[in-house]
């Protein structure tokens, strides 16, 4: 038995509904029941009821993935605040400078000018 490497599932391949499947169903159903030869009002009818179904899932389909779609970039921006809100208050150093709490040095020692050896002048 081979193993698959890529253990991750084929995220992007459509699984069908039941509403899509009866669909497919009914339609085959009234393509084999339809008398080609001898149209009545009834047959018209049904073809009629049946792209109007197709029609309302369609438009079912594009509401579901324009609300995924919105949820999606509302859980974005509430990650984008959550990791804004994390990032720490800049630290005043001088008027107009400041250092984040990244950047703060621990301990800066400046190096004084030492006395010169009065001796060498």
């Amino acid at each position: 038995m081979t193993k698959n490497p890529n253990k991750t599932p084929n995220s992007n391949k459509r699984k069908l509904s039941t509403t899509d499947i009866v669909l497919m169903l009914l339609g085959l159903f009234i393509l084999i029941r339809t008398p080609w030869s001898n149209m009545s009002s009834f047959y018209y009818l049904l073809f009629f009821l049946y792209i109007f179904c197709i029609m309302m899932r369609i438009t079912n389909l594009r509401k579901q993935y324009a609300k995924k779609e919105s949820q999606q970039r509302k859980e974005a921006e509430i990650k984008a605040e959550i990791q804004g809100a994390e990032k720490p208050e800049p630290i005043m150093t001088a008027p107009g400078e400041t250092i984040s709490t990244e950047e703060k040095p621990s301990h800066t020692t400046e190096e004084t000018p030492s006395q010169e050896n009065p001796k060498s002048n």
